[in-house]
């Protein structure tokens, strides 16, 4: 088995966003919800990880204002947004 990645993937010029929860679909209490953000080039390299103060399931990134917006359940569905 393998950790499991949220389907979340976001294209923002030559980089993805992608959001990463660590954890196996079959544990206890399993939550989609992410903490981890990477931030990965198009040949492959890491160029950045955000450890986020809230997890989200989806994202959406707005380059020009360089605000992260993201959906959470916890404890209510809300968005929340973070800077980068």
């Amino acid at each position: 088995s393998s950790d499991v990645c949220s389907s979340d993937l976001v294209n923002v010029g030559n980089s993805l966003f992608v959001l990463y929860n660590g954890k196996m679909v079959t544990e206890p209490n399993y939550n989609i919800l992410c903490k981890e953000l990477f931030v990965i080039g198009w040949d492959g390299s890491l160029e950045c990880h955000y450890t986020l103060d809230q997890g989200v399931s989806s994202i959406a990134v707005d380059n020009q204002k360089r605000k992260i917006y993201g959906i959470s359940d916890d404890p209510e569905y809300h968005i929340v947004v973070f800077d980068y």
